[in-house]
């Protein structure tokens, strides 16, 4: 076991190596840590990623951890020795709340505060690629494949843009905006959006609607053949392919987390 004095974010397990954010004591702000898996010793860090609020996110992908703290200062560091290799103000919003997503190449984020802003920034050396306006960008994590770049907010509004023009292919207007957002989940063609409002399962390629989905909870699992969704505090497995209910698991009637699949076991 490994104490910290603050806040721990979520971990990055690579290479057994584990890397978190740690919310500062004492004052704003966050540091990052690389830790052994094995043994939970200090490979390298604490480094400051500093903010005006003691939130930060992180990414890995091709060696680097990626970070960026609640002011809109993206880092990347080298996933070995801890070396910063280098440092991107992102502009046009003060309030970062979007954990990171790192995949081909490319960063991508969100912020907020006057209206919201995707970006995508590139992972070799922190040049901005694109930004694009949305409706606000607040607390979901882009979910990319090689085609789309999904990012949903308050009232379910969903957005596709293009990976690597930024490109709108579609949005879904629901007539309502706010604060808030849940990062969707995609699984095949189908785009899961969690939302208190308007909730759905949307055709990832059109952004139509494909089906009714009630949950805003934690985000559902997916394998090859099956989406796993935590609704109250029922588990449901419903075919990926049809939608259609397969089983459902209470357990003890006290189940909250996000479900996760390993194998042949959730």
């Amino acid at each position: 076991m490994v104490a910290f004095s603050g806040v721990v974010s979520y971990p990055l397990i690579v290479s057994g190596h584990v890397y978190v954010t740690v919310a500062n004591a004492s004052g704003s702000g966050t540091r990052l840590f690389a830790l052994n898996a094995s043994t939970g010793a200090t490979i390298w860090g604490p480094v400051e990623l500093g903010g005006s609020y003691n939130w930060s996110s992180l990414a890995y992908d091709a060696g680097r951890v990626f970070t960026v703290n609640g002011s809109g200062v993206m880092e990347a560091f080298n996933a070995t020795t801890g070396a910063l290799d280098w440092a991107t103000q992102l502009q046009l919003q003060y309030s970062f709340t979007s954990p990171l997503t790192a995949a081909g190449g490319y960063v991508y984020t969100a912020g907020a505060g006057e209206g919201g802003t995707v970006y995508a920034v590139r992972e070799t050396n922190g040049e901005l690629v694109w930004s694009r306006s949305v409706e606000n960008g607040d607390n979901s994590s882009p979910a990319v494949s090689a085609s789309g770049v999904y990012v949903s907010y308050a009232c379910g509004q969903t957005y596709d843009f293009g990976p690597t023009t930024g490109a709108l292919i579609w949005h879904r207007n629901t007539d309502c905006e706010g604060g808030g957002g849940l990062t969707p989940v995609l699984a095949g063609n189908r785009l899961y959006v969690r939302d208190d409002t308007f909730p759905a399962v949307l055709n990832a390629a059109t952004g139509s609607l494909l089906a009714p989905f009630s949950a805003s909870g934690p985000a559902p699992a997916v394998d090859s053949s099956n989406v796993y969704d935590l609704s109250g505090e029922t588990l449901t497995a419903s075919s990926l392919s049809s939608g259609s209910d397969i089983w459902s698991f209470t357990g003890d009637r006290t189940l909250t987390s996000a479900p996760v699949v390993a194998g042949a076991t959730v």
